[in-house]
C-alpha cells in the first residue's frame, strides 16, 4: 500500500509509517496470511506512479487533484475516501481580523497569510488560486508577501487572531470547533470567504487486481472506524472514518481543478500577450 507524502499532514513521517504499517499488516493478515505486506510513503507522485505501473503497490492513497491528473490513464480505480469532519468532503474558511476592516481580497494584497500543509493545504491553496484569478489577481504565491504553512490548525487560526498575522485558511469543521471552545475567536475574526466541500484524498486500487481479492480487502476498510485498534490509528491522521468512494464525491473539486487550470492557462496568455512585441 502506497501513500503519497502530501496526503499526510500533522502526524511525524515516521509515526505515519509505523501506524500504516500496522493497520496494512493485521488488513491483509486477517483474510491472506501467508501474504507479506508493506506501506510505503512516496515523497512525490511520479514516484508512486512508478510504483503503481510496475506492480509494485497495489493500493495508493492520493490527493483527489492528483487522481484528476491520472484519471485518464486507467491506471486505478477510486474505492475509498477518509472522511476527516465526519463528511466526505471538506469545506474551508478565509480567515482575518474582525477590527482590521479587510472585506475583499484586493485588500490582503502583500499581506501575510498562513495555510495547512499536507493534502488540506493543497486543496485549500487551490481554492484561494482560484478566487484570486477569478478577479484578476495574482496566485497566492505573488499576491501575498508571505504564505506559510503550519501543522496545527491552532497555529493557523491564533496568529490571526493576536494579529500577527493577517489571514488564514482553515477547515471549516476545525475553526467552527475552535469558537466552540473559545467564542471570543468568533467575535474577534471574519469569514473573507467560505468554500464549497472538496473532497481531499482519495484510495484507489491498482487496476488488474483480482476482482475476488478487491472485495475482500474492501470489507476489512468497511469495518476499520468500527474497531478499536483502528480506530485509534484513524484518530492519529485526522480521520473519523472510512467511506466507500462515490463519484459524486468528486464533482465540487474536479469543477475547482477545471476552473483552476483554465484560469491559469488564460493568465499565462494574457501575459505572453502583454510581453510579446509589436
Amino acid at each position: 500500500m502506497g501513500y503519497i507524502a502530501n496526503t499526510i499532514s500533522g502526524v511525524d513521517k515516521r509515526d505515519a509509517k509505523v501506524a500504516l504499517e500496522i493497520m496494512v499488516r493485521k488488513i491483509v493478515m486477517r483474510q491472506f496470511p501467508d501474504v507479506e505486506s508493506s506501506s510505503v510513503i512516496y515523497e512525490d507522485l511520479e514516484t508512486a506512479v512508478k510504483a503503481l505501473e510496475n506492480e509494485e503497490i497495489d493500493i495508493m492513497t492520493l490527493l483527489s487533484t492528483n487522481y484528476l491528473e491520472l484519471r485518464d490513464r486507467s491506471i486505478m480505480t477510486p474505492k475509498f475516501i477518509g472522511s476527516i469532519g465526519g463528511e466526505p468532503e471538506e469545506e474551508y474558511v478565509l480567515l482575518v481580523k474582525g477590527k482590521n476592516n479587510i472585506t475583499t481580497l484586493h485588500q490582503l494584497r502583500n499581506k501575510k497569510l498562513i495555510i495547512q500543509n499536507g493534502g488540506s493545504g493543497s486543496i485549500s491553496t487551490m481554492w484561494l488560486d482560484t478566487l484570486l484569478m477569478e478577479q484578476a489577481l495574482p496566485e497566492s504565491h505573488l499576491f501575498f508577501n508571505s504564505v506559510k504553512k503550519v501543522d496545527k490548525i491552532s497555529m493557523a487560526v491564533l496568529p490571526v487572531f493576536f494579529g500577527q498575522v493577517d489571514a488564514c485558511i482553515v477547515p471549516k469543521y476545525a475553526y467552527e470547533t475552535m469558537v466552540e471552545l473559545n467564542p471570543q475567536v468568533g467575535r474577534d475574526l471574519n469569514v473573507l470567504s467560505e468554500s464549497p466541500g472538496y473532497l481531499i484524498t482519495v484510495t484507489c486500487y491498482r487496476s488488474g487486481i483480482d476482482e475476488k481479492d478487491q472485495m475482500t480487502i474492501s470489507s476489512q476498510f468497511d469495518t476499520l472506524d468500527e474497531t478499536p485498534e483502528y480506530r485509534q490509528i484513524l484518530i492519529l491522521f485526522h480521520l473519523k472514518s472510512v467511506k466507500r468512494y462515490k463519484p459524486e464525491y468528486l464533482l465540487n473539486v474536479e469543477k475547482l481543478y477545471t476552473d483552476y487550470h483554465r484560469l491559469k492557462l488564460a493568465s499565462n496568455l494574457g501575459k505572453q500577450e502583454a510581453h510579446a512585441p509589436e
